[in-house]
């Protein structure tokens, strides 16, 4: 063992060292409090991390959304926004909630998703409007509102009265009118 001595302003300290080994000497054994401790710490180890979600070989854009939890994924807003088909103005006809309201109790009545189209069609006309060819909506307007009738792909359907000024929020960057089907991009109030 080697003894030590340093001085510290003023005082004067003893210190011990442990004598170096050489790795013949560091000897191999395993005791049992050696292999109890090994067991606790494989049972309450935490998994490891997968590497990084982003790629070395992604570009560096790519890269930039990825770490950003504030930025907007192009792909997941393009999804969010459904396509929306309107039927020519010349193709529709004006409707009363009540005409809405009759289709909707026709439509009832069948048992397919296709049979109650149809149902409304023959009652009313053609949608306003389709989204994304699966979700059809008849609109009717009266002063400061309008009701809307809509079929979902699943066979859901419901008349709802909005304001004529309303707009729904798709996504971040994008709004539809509820009564026109338009679809507005960009920051709202920009």
């Amino acid at each position: 063992m080697k003894l030590g001595w340093f001085a510290i302003g003023g005082l004067v300290v003893v210190g011990c060292a442990e004598p170096a080994r050489s790795p013949a000497d560091v000897s191999t054994r395993t005791t049992s409090a050696d292999l109890t401790s090994e067991k606790n710490a494989e049972a309450t180890s935490v998994p490891t991390a997968e590497p990084s979600a982003v790629s070395v070989d992604t570009p560096p854009a790519t890269q930039d959304v990825a770490m950003d939890p504030l930025a907007i994924d192009e792909a997941f807003e393009s999804a969010a926004v459904p396509k929306v088909e309107m039927t020519p103005a010349k193709e529709l006809r004006a409707i009363s909630r009540t005409e809405l309201l009759g289709a909707l109790s026709a439509a009832q009545k069948v048992d397919t998703l296709e049979k109650a189209t149809k149902a409304i069609s023959r009652r009313i006309g053609k949608p306003t409007w389709t989204e994304n060819g699966n979700r059809s909506i008849w609109v009717a307007r009266d002063k400061n509102q309008c009701h809307r009738l809509v079929l979902d792909a699943d066979g859901q359907m419901e008349v709802e009265s909005v304001p004529m000024s309303e707009w729904r929020t798709l996504s971040a960057l994008a709004r539809q009118n509820a009564c026109t089907g338009e679809i507005r991009r960009g920051m709202p109030g920009h």
